[in-house]
């Protein structure tokens, strides 16, 4: 531009005003005549001409640039511009549509840095802690490179990442990290929202990371036109992106954490009960969907009477899905807000959770303050029930004397329709404790002649009587009880868990005869067990799979088997189950050769089992240890085994103790 290099320094007005056109012409020489220069220079480059934040630039900018690109040169140019993504009808969007049409245009979207390229410059912070590094930085940043950088630049000032390349790990764990620079920025972008769009942007908050756009404009309060201006102005601010049809996610956390800190703690609360009122008008006609996000929001917001219902309903769905931990979480919420009436059906449901999960321990004490309030209440059928499953809680804990007087306590006090459970709960506890075999037979009798018409508590009763018959050394008898508990129990989903029993017992005592059946009942019983997440069941189960195992001289796959129960069992704190796989693995190490571990393994076995009060296992086991001690320990642990035996009635360890006897006599 002549003009100007002929003009003498002085102020700005004394310049005479330059055409636009010529301008645009003066600059297109340049470039040109610069891009002739780099072509013709030794490494014969291109000249490529880089606009940063094309987003922010005006009309005449624009204009410039459009004419720059059209314009024919000798030597090869290029033009890059970097831009946040465009809005719909700005002078941008115009200007890249006549472009792309004209095929001037090629487009690249920038992903976020991925996994592996931050775990590359985690390597080149910190050598030795750059996995525990890339996670937070991952984790923080998203994969923003800006956000990465400042909180790297943000670390360091702080001593997080320290010169040597050490991390201060607790920090660095704790809740979400956003930077001055960084908390500025998006503060920035915030305030630049309109009204209606900051009332939508923090319901989502509230919402949550993923939102529907429906229920945060409910819960914004706005009419249905100015949701949607307020939406189209998020996505076109790059605050909220797309997800699915209906559903919007943030650009990134830290958006969401500087909107929540914005905001305040009271509206906050205020916003997640607006979020769960919305979700409840929307979803009215399918609640039980939403219950969990119910009880969530309302919740959050300081209303735990109204979460309460939604807690429970989500509880009850949790466990219709055998999600027993998370039916657990929803219960213990349904109890903040519930009142007492409503309390004993979530203590209720919450024990039975438990158990499920094996903390039989707390089963017993959450049945337990459902009796206390049952019967404070003056409820005679809430107070039965409560009885009724305390009682069960209690046999797999071994606690046979408190189950049976739980079970008593109904059957004297509770009323007449309750008198079949009882008789079945003193009968199963009886039976597995295997003291009076006699007085179980009895109980259980009684249960299966009031169970006509209850195919639940005919399933069990029978199952039952076939342990009592295993017990007393009568295995056909016991092996056509449990049949008859299979059919009875595969009449009713309800009877699942004895279902899963009768195949278990089936596959153990037909191995006992030798029954090429007997895998076929126990794949069966652990298939059903695992569908059902039904734990408790689990260490019996793995106990039968190991004894088939064994008897085909797999002895890898059987300690394999027992291990895995052993574990599970001390996990669920089950002392009966404990003491028979510790055995089990006793009996393993015999068939090795390994004769001192397996009188170890035995041993600690029968302790347990003496402990637990479980007669049958205890008289059991000192009959597998009398081939592996010294005669004189033997005859004695024979005798134990012979008393235990005799007084049970237990007719097939009489028979093992007399073989026993008469190869004892014979050494």
């Amino acid at each position: 531009m002549p003009e100007l290099a002929a003009t003498p320094p002085g102020p700005a007005s004394s310049l005479r005003a330059a055409d636009e056109s010529r301008l645009w012409e003066g600059v297109n020489q340049f470039l040109r005549a610069l891009a002739t220069v780099v072509q013709s220079g030794p490494s014969r480059r291109q000249l490529l001409v880089f606009l940063d934040d094309l987003h922010w630039a005006d009309a005449s900018t624009l204009a410039l640039l459009a004419y720059l690109v059209r314009q024919p040169s000798l030597a090869p140019i290029g033009f890059l511009a970097a831009s946040r993504p465009v809005e719909p009808r700005s002078p941008l969007a115009a200007l890249l549509q006549t472009l792309n049409r004209q095929g001037a245009l090629s487009r690249l979207s920038l992903g976020l840095l991925g996994k592996e390229e931050v775990l590359a410059i985690a390597r080149r912070l910190s050598q030795h802690y750059a996995y525990p590094l890339a996670d937070w930085m991952l984790r923080t940043s998203e994969g923003n490179p800006y956000i990465l950088a400042e909180l790297v630049s943000h670390a360091r000032q702080k001593g997080l990442l320290r010169p040597d390349g050490s991390l201060d790990l607790l920090t660095l764990s704790a809740e979400p990290l956003v930077p001055q620079s960084v908390y500025s920025l998006i503060q920035s972008r915030l305030d630049h929202l309109s009204g209606g769009a900051r009332r939508v942007l923090e319901a989502a908050v509230a919402a949550g990371r993923q939102f529907e756009f429906d229920v945060a404009a409910r819960a914004a309060g706005l009419s249905e036109d100015a949701a949607m201006d307020a939406l189209d102005e998020l996505l076109s601010a790059g605050l909220i992106r797309p997800s699915d049809n209906t559903r919007y996610t943030f650009d990134h956390s830290l958006t969401a954490e500087v909107a929540y800190r914005e905001m305040g703690e009271p509206r906050y609360r205020l916003l997640h009960r607006r979020v769960a009122e919305a979700i409840e008008s929307l979803y009215r006609h399918r609640l039980d969907e939403v219950a969990g996000r119910l009880a969530m929001h309302f919740s959050a917001g300081h209303a735990p009477e109204r979460a309460a219902p939604y807690a429970f309903r989500a509880g009850r769905e949790a466990a219709r899905l055998a999600a027993w931990r998370e039916a657990i979480a929803f219960y213990e919420q349904a109890l903040v807000g519930a009142g007492e009436r409503e309390q004993i059906a979530i203590q209720m449901a919450l024990g039975t959770a438990q158990g499920k999960a094996g903390d039989n321990a707390q089963a017993s004490e959450t049945f337990r303050l459902a009796l206390v309030l049952a019967e404070r209440r003056g409820d005679r059928a809430a107070t039965d029930e409560a009885r009724l499953a305390l009682s069960q809680s209690f046999l797999p804990q071994s606690r046979y004397r408190e189950a049976i007087e739980a079970a008593r306590l109904v059957l004297t006090r509770g009323l007449p329709e309750n008198n079949l459970r009882a008789q079945f709960a003193w009968g199963s506890a009886l039976s597995l404790e295997g003291a009076d075999l006699t007085d179980a037979s009895a109980h259980l009798s009684a249960a299966v002649d009031l169970s006509a018409a209850d195919p639940v508590t005919l399933a069990r009763a029978k199952f039952e009587l076939g342990s009592v018959a295993a017990q007393q050394g009568d295995l056909t008898a016991a092996i056509a009880l449990y049949r008859e508990a299979l059919a009875s129990a595969s009449l009713t989903d309800e009877a699942i868990e004895h279902r899963i029993l009768a195949h278990n017992n089936l596959a153990y005592h037909l191995l006992l005869l030798g029954d090429p059946e007997a895998p076929e009942h126990a794949q069966a019983a652990l298939a059903l067990s695992e569908e059902r997440g039904v734990l408790t069941f689990e260490p019996y189960i793995y106990s039968t799979v190991g004894e088939i195992a064994l008897a085909a001289g797999d002895l890898e796959e059987a300690q394999r088997r027992f291990e895995q129960g052993l574990a599970l069992a001390e996990r669920l704190s089950m002392p009966e189950r404990i003491a028979g796989l510790t055995a089990n693995l006793g009996l393993v190490a015999q068939r090795c050769g390994e004769t001192a571990l397996a009188i170890h393994r035995l041993s600690s076995a029968l302790a347990r089992a003496d402990a637990a009060g479980t007669q049958h296992l205890a008289a059991q086991i000192r009959l597998w240890l009398v081939p592996l001690l010294p005669p004189g320990e033997a005859r004695a642990m024979l005798a134990e085994a012979r008393a235990i035996a005799a007084n049970g009635g237990r007719k097939r360890l009489l028979a093992e103790a007399d073989r026993l006897e008469r190869e004892l006599a014979g050494g």
